[in-house]
């Protein structure tokens, strides 16, 4: 793995966190240790998926800058 997406990895792991505490502490009642796991598995998830995923639309890769033509 290379030192560029080490540090994507830790930056994208630190948001996930971010998001899920935010969610925790603007959410009311319930367990917070379940709720923080919850919407931490739903943030990581939607990243990987977004971001990271190979899958292409129209043949062109989601997300990912266009080359200048």
């Amino acid at each position: 793995m290379s030192r560029r997406s080490k540090i994507k990895a830790a930056i994208a792991l630190v948001l996930v966190l971010a998001a899920a505490a935010l969610m925790v502490l603007a959410d009311e009642g319930g367990t917070v240790g379940l709720k923080f796991v919850l919407y931490a598995a739903m943030f990581g998830g939607i990243y990987f998926l977004m971001l990271l995923s190979p899958v292409k639309s129209c043949g062109v890769p989601l997300f990912r800058r266009q080359p200048k033509s």
